[in-house]
């Protein structure tokens, strides 16, 4: 089996890549969206979740780590409300966290996050640059 991956494989099909769907400015997350996006349900194998990117989010607070693995942020567009953006396993994936002030690029999955009564607008994040 390595022979025939060996000999079928190139070096671009070993690199992890992330596809966007769409680059959305920041006024554009909404619950409308979210409500639109409910629309494309459900999720799956032949049915991934819409990965979207934002570009220069400013992070309003020093990022929070939870659970030793999980890299949580505050971020807020140009003249936009704010917005939690949660890493999973981002510790381990960020190069360098972002500091309070910094401008970020987020990959993400957006949703409405419901917790004990409340709902959320929120940032799923794939990947992340500080611009």
């Amino acid at each position: 089996m390595n022979e025939h991956a060996a000999s079928c494989l190139t070096e671009d099909d070993l690199t992890p890549s992330l596809s966007i769907d769409a680059e959305l400015e920041a006024k554009e997350l909404g619950f409308q969206l979210s409500k639109d996006l409910r629309g494309l349900e459900p999720f799956g194998a032949g049915n991934r979740r819409p990965v979207f990117v934002t570009r220069k989010f400013r992070v309003l607070s020093e990022p929070q780590i939870i659970k030793e693995q999980h890299l949580k942020l505050r971020v807020s567009g140009a003249n936009d409300r704010p917005m939690e953006a949660i890493w999973w396993r981002g510790v381990e994936e960020c190069a360098r966290p972002p500091r309070m002030n910094d401008y970020v690029d987020l990959a993400y999955e957006f949703e409405a996050n419901r917790w004990q009564g409340d709902i959320r607008l929120q940032l799923n994040v794939q990947d992340m640059r500080v611009a």
